[in-house]
């Protein structure tokens, strides 16, 4: 009989991705190796929803436009480039929701008119090493970082 395999990548890391020598951190197995040239780049959610969940490859620092549509962004398994990523969203009367790895800093940078910054990640998660920077504007717009 098989045990219950969990997703949590923290659970069982990825013993194809290796971890960044000289660093420790739960969060520091999710950096990888994906060049830059094939990382995703921050795309417009138009009256529509984009979202990246599972293993996909963000750049460094992305611009993600959202008007009267939904962003939603999941980091949780996601191919860090480094250990900070920068988002910036420009968000007209839309969501955008990020999920990060439990433990991972937020910098909140962002503006916002008439919207709405939550932060509702856990305080009591040992910090990963990780740390995401939001930026930009929004307005009627509401953004959400969680980690679960």
């Amino acid at each position: 009989m098989h045990a219950a395999r969990s997703d949590n990548p923290y659970r069982h890391p990825d013993p194809y991705r290796p971890r960044p020598e000289g660093r420790t951190g739960h969060g520091l197995e999710l950096i990888g190796r994906t060049p830059d040239s094939d990382r995703q780049e921050g795309r417009p959610a138009l009256l529509s929803d984009k979202k990246f969940t599972g293993r996909w490859a963000p750049r460094a620092g992305t611009t993600w436009w959202a008007l009267f549509g939904e962003v939603k962004l999941d980091l949780r398994q996601a191919d860090w480039p480094g250990e900070r990523i920068v988002l910036d969203f420009q968000a007209l009367c839309s969501d955008a929701k990020i999920i990060v790895p439990p433990g991972t800093a937020i910098v909140d940078d962002t503006t916002a008119l008439l919207g709405e910054v939550k932060n509702k990640t856990s305080s009591s998660a040992p910090a990963n090493g990780l740390t995401v920077v939001l930026d930009g504007f929004l307005f009627m717009s509401d953004l959400t970082v969680r980690d679960r």
